[in-house]
């Protein structure tokens, strides 16, 4: 797949061509004159259908399922007034993907080994420095280099700092000429930031990190609602209010969050952890994100709303089949450490279903799923729709829940060594907080096997439904290899978590009893 996505395959694309109009010529000399006509009109037709198949799932064409219209932003806009501004013959720098908007000049530099290698070959010194934060990854802390050495280097002067967009023009300061080779970069030297409404003199060099214009923070102000309203609380530190995915044919999802200070942030960072189809954390963005960067939480004010992005390229999910993503809050830099961790309070029903992986530290977001090698999904709605399954039970619970019934109970055979089941509840009211559990039960009586979790493989708690709810809940657990031949029956019930007393069922007892298929 990776040869459509870049210019590398280009080159393979004659030599395709060419041989497959000698493999057609070769196929149709061996078919017989009368079955020619057939042959070749099969042969279109077959690989029309497979053209046609694979531009659906991967094309580039409004009729691809994956096309996305393009637009061009305000940002974009500004970023090519102010690029179409350097003169041409000035030697400068741009990260590289604003470099090809500045190619044809003399002496261009994208690589970021200018400003962090001593021995870096430069040619000349450049007169131009372009930056955009919003569109290149933090990786390894480049951005707080860029913030602490580069935008703050007093051999240059702040031009512009807007929207994200940061221009620097290099200074003639004599003394330091003197003592910097022209084919040396100014390395460790301190960087003035750029000031859209009026030029820092040359006297009053400074730190132009901590005079930023309030507008190059316009990149964190949300200029649209989030595609997913989703008002959840952590620990009454920050509100985030919704979150959009953005599906830009990338093997990696781009998350933007829209955040929002209840008090003095100090020390607090939001992270987006990568989980796998079961919910567990198997990743997460340990570097800051931009925006976290250039607008540290602790400028916050309180009572404003901000928009990060978040970056996944590490992730790698491409070989993922399925995956879920979530959004945390952590105290401190160890993004692992649970009990750092604060918890999230959904603030208000939504139509969203919130699911709470690792022990309730965490918020899901959205469900992804691969569909011919590109991401799709979102977030888990709720449904109030009922699903086939296999056999009806309608067993109620204390009039809290009911099991509507079940499916994808397989037969039990000796070899096995899992239980799998797919239970089916509806919520009657707004149910208490209630565990799940499900026992296998042999012939003897004892137990073989049982998982104990709230529904959803612990992710979503019966606190949360909504009556008239249905939820899909997931179960398997495994079971002994060595177990009695015989008949075996499921026992499935809910208990408080606090007390351990089981919820009634109408019908009588506090269980309901299942027989498993031999």
């Amino acid at each position: 797949w990776r040869l459509e996505d870049f210019h590398y395959g280009a080159p393979l694309a004659p030599f395709l061509f060419i041989s497959a109009i000698y493999a057609v010529r070769r196929i149709s000399t061996w078919v017989t004159s009368q079955n020619q006509r057939f042959f070749q009109f099969s042969l279109a037709l077959l690989l029309l259908t497979f053209s046609l198949a694979y531009h659906i799932h991967r094309g580039y064409t409004p009729l691809a399922r994956p096309f996305i219209w393009p637009t061009v932003t305000s940002h974009q806009q500004g970023l090519e007034t102010l690029l179409s501004a350097i003169p041409p013959d000035t030697p400068a720098f741009a990260q590289s993907n604003i470099a090809p908007h500045l190619s044809q000049r003399k002496i261009l530099y994208s690589d970021f080994g200018y400003f962090t290698d001593p021995q870096f070959p430069a040619k000349a010194p450049v007169e131009d420095v372009v930056l955009d934060v919003t569109s290149f990854e933090n990786i390894g802390g480049l951005h707080q280099f860029l913030r602490e050495n580069v935008v703050a280097n007093d051999n240059y002067q702040l031009i512009t700092a807007s929207d994200g967009i940061i221009h620097l023009k290099r200074i003639d300061i004599p003394d330091q000429s003197d003592l910097t080779p022209p084919n040396q970069p100014f390395f460790n030297s301190n960087y003035q930031l750029p000031i859209t409404s009026y030029q820092l003199p040359v006297t009053s060099l400074q730190s132009p990190v901590s005079n930023l214009p309030p507008t190059f923070y316009t990149f964190t102000h949300p200029d649209s609602p989030p595609d997913y309203d989703f008002p959840v609380n952590f620990d009454q530190l920050v509100r985030l209010h919704g979150y959009t995915l953005h599906f830009d044919r990338q093997e990696e999802i781009q998350v933007t969050v829209d955040l929002e200070a209840l008090q003095p942030l100090a020390s607090i960072q939001p992270v987006l952890y990568l989980l796998d189809a079961n919910g567990q954390p198997l990743g997460a963005t340990s570097d800051l994100q931009p925006a976290l960067v250039w607008y540290p939480v602790e400028q916050w004010p309180v009572g404003d709303v901000v928009r990060v992005r978040f970056n996944t390229l590490p992730w790698h999910t491409r070989s993922m089949p399925a995956y879920r993503l979530a959004f945390g809050i952590v105290s401190g830099t160890d993004v692992w450490d649970t009990g750092s961790r604060h918890r999230p309070v959904v603030s208000q029903p939504t139509e969203i279903a919130p699911r709470l992986p690792a022990d309730g530290t965490l918020i899901e977001l959205a469900c992804i799923e691969q569909i011919w090698s590109m991401p799709e999904g979102g977030p888990m709605m709720r449904q109030f729709q009922p699903p086939p399954v296999t056999q009806r039970v309608d067993a109620n619970f204390g009039d809290q829940i009911q099991l509507l019934g079940f499916r994808d109970l397989m037969p039990l055979k000796a070899q096995d060594s899992d239980v799998v089941i797919t239970l089916v509840w509806q919520a009657l009211s707004s149910p208490e907080n209630l565990i799940r559990f499900v026992q296998l039960i042999g012939p003897d009586g004892m137990v073989y096997g049982q998982q104990d979790s709230a529904p959803d493989n612990g992710l979503y708690p019966t606190l949360l439904w909504q009556p008239g709810e249905v939820v899909v809940d997931p179960v398997k657990f495994p079971i002994p290899a060595e177990r009695p031949p015989g008949d075996y029956t499921l026992h499935i019930g809910l208990y408080q978590p606090d007390t351990g007393e089981r919820l009634p069922v109408n019908s009588g007892g506090d269980h309901i009893t299942i027989p498993v298929p031999d």
